[in-house]
């Protein structure tokens, strides 16, 4: 199992395959500020889970911090874009826009 990849990494790679196409769904008056915050915050949770996977001791610590913070930052636009209903999909496409992917909900609970 050393070559099996952490859940962390897949179910955040499924949160961001989910988040690109429906944040392209967002109003046009929202996708150079709201939506692109949202997006920078998921890619530097990303990033920082990455980084602190090829560090150790304090500087795998500080990666992990820096990671929880984009968490809490990633779950902010995401209840913000819930609430304010700023994502719309059509209606053939058969998905909720607001729910993630299976599994996703406890990394970026709504």
């Amino acid at each position: 199992m050393p070559n099996q990849e952490m859940p962390i990494f897949t179910r955040t790679f499924d949160f961001l395959t989910w988040l690109l196409p429906v944040t392209n769904h967002f109003p046009r008056a929202h996708r150079h500020t709201f939506t692109q915050r949202l997006l920078d915050a998921a890619f530097d949770l990303r990033e920082h889970l990455e980084a602190a996977q090829h560090r150790s001791g304090r500087e795998r610590l500080a990666r992990l911090k820096q990671a929880d913070e984009a968490l809490d930052r990633v779950r902010v636009y995401v209840r913000l874009a819930a609430k304010r209903a700023t994502a719309r999909v059509a209606p053939t496409a058969g998905i909720c826009p607001y729910r993630p992917p299976r599994g996703a909900g406890r990394l970026v609970p709504l």
